[in-house]
């Protein structure tokens, strides 16, 4: 592929081509490497009024051409580019030509490059897609919450080559699958703009570009940062995430530069809450390009989706409705903290509501305390967990301290022998007799005596089952004795309270 850039200033390029939001806010190409990857899964959570939806975004390669690569991706957002120059409504077949691709994309006219834009076109169209309660339809105002299979693109016709009906044609024809074409037609797309577009150097740059552009269109206030997972970044552009955060920013860190160097975003800052990938997140501030852009995409009546959420900000979007948040509240806090400061402010409230208090809007204290940023919790609630925490600890060392306690009565039941048994404590009986007899303080038992012992253990041992496991209790040592056993458990001798 000839991929060098060309001049397209006399091409007089149209001021902004829309991009259909699904294809933005679901991964469908991959950027670099990954070759052996034919099936990416994209699953996730999100809100939407008072519901909450899980839904599955699988993409299928067909074998013969794999999955969309980086250069499919820019053809497939060309032939965007072109459509948005067509009258509303478009209709199927669009027409196009190579030539006009190439110019799109600011690439050479070049027969090779021509060749490549075929061999996208038949990836896209083989590649399928699988979605479940995922792929949003502006004209029914809601996500498809059946199962549907599609590709984007359903038929293609090049250049000279034989139509439906018979004829030759005498241009490229391709058909749009009705669902991506509904979405071009009521706009449920996002206007980009083309020169700035295909400016930015870096594919990662491009993608990025994509993402926040959606995304900052839900921020009520461009001065709050947009907060977004490291781990979700990666899974939407496919990236591999890196074991180490210096790694991760060399990956991100060029096309971040690249955002605000030409205005689009105004800063970037790293946040490391973990040592997982996990755990760490980006903050993005919108720059002056991408104010601009939201205040003309508002204008126009784009409506991206809303942002979608993670399990941990589900959880905790939940945790807070339990606790008297307002829905619209919950979500919000959600977005803008940290999963785990909600837990610890949750964890405080739980504890707080049994104390003396004058508290009367639970709701309202609760948002309050999440978003002072001096939050810490007080001395004598960190006793109180700690105390909490020592019970609960004990509780579970002891519950399994019986289990093993029981699983040894019933082992000993189940082997239990009443001649073994007078055997060892008569065995025992003789041997202190015999170090009383060495020390001249005693004589021998005699056989009588010794077969009047023996009838003596025997009459001592128990009958029942409850007399037996009492006397296992008293009589079997330490191997029977519940803060013995509890020991071994806290020793590490046995591992069962880390069940």
């Amino acid at each position: 592929m000839d991929l060098k850039e060309k001049d397209n200033s006399k091409g007089g390029p149209v001021e902004r081509f829309h991009a259909e939001v699904n294809s933005i806010t679901f991964p469908f190409f991959l950027l670099e490497g990954q070759e052996e990857v034919r099936v990416i899964t994209y699953k996730g959570v999100m809100r939407e009024g008072e519901r909450t939806i899980e839904f599955t975004w699988t993409v299928s390669a067909d074998p013969s051409y794999g999955l969309p690569r980086a250069f499919d991706w820019q053809v497939f957002r060309a032939i965007e580019f072109l459509i948005s120059d067509m009258p509303k409504p478009v209709e199927n077949p669009i027409t196009f030509s190579f030539y006009d691709l190439c110019r799109k994309m600011r690439i050479n006219t070049s027969g090779a490059n021509y060749e490549s834009i075929k061999n996208s076109i038949r990836r896209i169209k083989s590649t399928t897609i699988r979605s479940e309660r995922a792929y949003y339809l502006k004209e029914k105002g809601r996500r498809i919450t059946t199962e549907v299979g599609f590709s984007f693109y359903d038929m293609y016709v090049f250049i000279n080559e034989r139509l439906p009906d018979g004829t030759v044609a005498d241009t490229n024809y391709l058909w749009l699958n009705p669902y991506y074409l509904s979405n071009i037609n009521h706009s449920y797309v996002k206007p980009l703009d083309p020169d700035y577009y295909w400016s930015l150097r870096r594919l990662v740059s491009r993608r990025l570009y994509e993402i926040l552009s959606v995304k900052f269109y839900g921020v009520p206030d461009p001065e709050i940062p947009l907060k977004q997972s490291y781990a979700g970044l990666c899974e939407v552009i496919r990236l591999t995430p890196q074991k180490y955060l210096s790694w991760a920013r060399r990956t991100l860190d060029p096309a971040h530069d690249e955002l605000v160097k030409t205005g689009f975003l105004k800063s970037v800052e790293w946040r490391k809450d973990g040592r997982k990938p996990g755990s760490w997140f980006i903050l993005y501030t919108p720059g002056p390009r991408a104010i601009s852009e939201i205040e003309r995409a508002r204008k126009g009546k784009v409506s991206p989706p809303l942002p979608q959420l993670s399990q941990d900000q589900r959880e905790v979007i939940e945790e807070l409705e339990l606790r008297g948040v307002a829905p619209k509240i919950a979500r919000r806090l959600a977005i803008e903290h940290d999963p785990e400061k909600i837990r610890e402010v949750i964890e405080y409230i739980d504890w707080y509501r049994k104390q003396p208090n004058k508290v009367q809007n639970w709701g309202a204290y609760i948002a309050e305390l999440i978003r002072d940023p001096d939050f810490s919790v007080p001395p004598e609630f960190k006793k109180a967990v700690e105390r909490e925490r020592e019970r609960k600890r004990r509780e579970k060392l002891e519950r399994r301290a019986r289990e093993i306690l029981e699983e040894r009565i019933e082992e000993a039941l189940r082997n239990w022998s009443d001649d073994r048994i007078i055997q060892e404590k008569l065995e025992k009986a003789l041997r202190a007799r015999d170090v009383l007899v060495k020390g001249g303080m005693a004589r021998p038992y005699t056989p009588e005596e010794i077969e009047n012992l023996k009838r003596e253990i025997e009459r001592s041992l128990p009958k029942s089952e409850e007399e037996k496991r009492r006397w296992l209790i008293f009589n079997g040592g330490e191997r029977f004795n519940l803060e013995s056993i509890m020991r071994e458990i806290e020793k590490g001798e046995d591992l069962g309270l880390d069940d």
